[in-house]
């Protein structure tokens, strides 16, 4: 998990095109912060539909850990 520090919100410097009126039309970032802003926005949603897997889960749904690891295991060989 990312540290609040680490995100590419904080410290951003945007730059806008603006129309003949002045208003705003649309933002450039620069390639990196517009990865991560990506990346975050992707692990956000991502998160977002774990969590509602999990809390629609079944008992039925779940599987032990020490079963996943006896898997994992048998896979790997």
């Amino acid at each position: 998990m990312k540290n609040i520090n680490q995100s590419p919100v904080v410290g951003l410097k945007p730059q806008f095109i603006v129309d003949n009126k002045g208003k705003k039309t649309a933002v450039i970032l620069d390639i990196k912060t517009y990865e991560e802003l990506v990346e975050e926005i992707e692990d956000l949603y991502l998160g977002m539909l774990a969590s509602q897997a999990l809390s629609q889960a079944t008992e039925e749904d779940l599987i032990p850990h020490e079963m996943v690891k006896k898997r994992t295991k048998k896979a790997k060989k």
